[in-house]
């Protein structure tokens, strides 16, 4: 059995620790006046800063949007991470459950591959690496699970890897490897309409 170390009455974050109450969890008190009990461990590593009043003292003002790479994005021009006053719901989800902020070295994995998806239970705090490696095994997976002339047709008709990935639902390196692999080319981007699509009247050439 580990030994347990006495923390009562130090300070982690916002939170201090009253005293021990079983099973290596502590209650404490929250500077909003607050009580959480919280596992040793997570004050020690961090990862529970406060009783969640954190998150809560950030008022959503609902608008919600879709970003181009498929992440619902809500408007939270105060977050100290907001990106062009925007926030992925996966990550605020997550800063919620955990009680602190996420840093830039974490990611929040959808375990379903579906980024609408944010029920908790759908995510998973993970490290760029560890991202990196999930999404090169999946793409990896499904690299030849597509219609080659399908492909073949939408990239030429000026749909970009990213476009084309999001439509499949796959990695964007799956679709890469599969143009390279059939020596796909086509026009360069200046005969794009405003639409982003290829102009008509243009030839396409297929190696």
């Amino acid at each position: 059995m580990r030994k347990l170390i006495d923390i009562k009455g130090q300070k982690f974050g916002k939170l201090t620790v009253v005293k021990y109450v079983g099973n290596y969890k502590w209650l404490c008190s929250c500077e909003c006046g607050s009580e959480k009990v919280v596992r040793g461990g997570n004050l020690k590593n961090g990862s529970t800063r406060s009783c969640g009043c954190i998150q809560k003292g950030f008022k959503n003002t609902g608008k919600l949007v879709e970003g181009t790479s498929g992440y619902l994005l809500h408007y939270m021009p105060n977050h100290p991470f907001a990106r062009r006053n925007y926030v992925r719901e996966n990550r605020l989800v997550m800063e919620k459950h955990i009680g602190r902020y996420l840093t830039n070295e974490e990611i929040v994995h959808h375990k379903n591959g579906n980024k609408r998806d944010n029920g908790i239970n759908n995510l998973v705090i993970v490290s760029k690496g560890e991202h990196r490696r999930i999404h090169n095994l999946k793409d990896k997976k499904y690299s030849h699970s597509y219609d080659d002339k399908k492909l073949k047709e939408l990239y030429i008709s000026g749909l970009s890897v990213r476009d084309i990935a999001k439509l499949w639902g796959i990695g964007k390196t799956a679709i890469s490897n599969g143009i390279n692999r059939l020596g796909i080319s086509r026009p360069k981007n200046s005969n794009r309409g405003s639409n982003g699509r290829f102009t008509k009247g243009v030839v396409y050439e297929c190696k």
